[in-house]
């Protein structure tokens, strides 16, 4: 798993209670906005332009992002998972 460049404190985001270690934390609003409609590929720019990155299938499923805004819990949302065979990209609901 690759490890954001930076950490939940420059980022300036919260742990929740759900954070599997120290070193993991998620946000839903970036730049205080939701973005809902976004592909794949802008969802992962813009967690690159903050210094982050998508969270993996295991983190979202084990709830490290829940109730982090947007009120995206039981959405699908865009993960760094690639599926079998590398022919697309891992979508994670709650």
């Amino acid at each position: 798993q690759a490890a954001s460049s930076m950490s939940c404190d420059v980022l300036g985001w919260a742990f929740s209670d759900k954070t599997i270690d120290s070193l993991t934390c998620a946000a839903s609003k970036i730049e205080g906005q939701c973005h809902e409609s976004n592909t794949y590929m802008e969802a992962n720019a813009m967690c690159t332009a903050q210094g982050a990155r998508l969270c993996t299938p295991s983190e979202l499923l084990g709830n490290v992002a829940k109730g982090t805004g947007c009120q995206f819990d039981r959405e699908l949302v865009w993960s760094q998972g690639i599926c079998d065979k590398g022919k697309g990209r891992w979508a994670v609901g709650g």
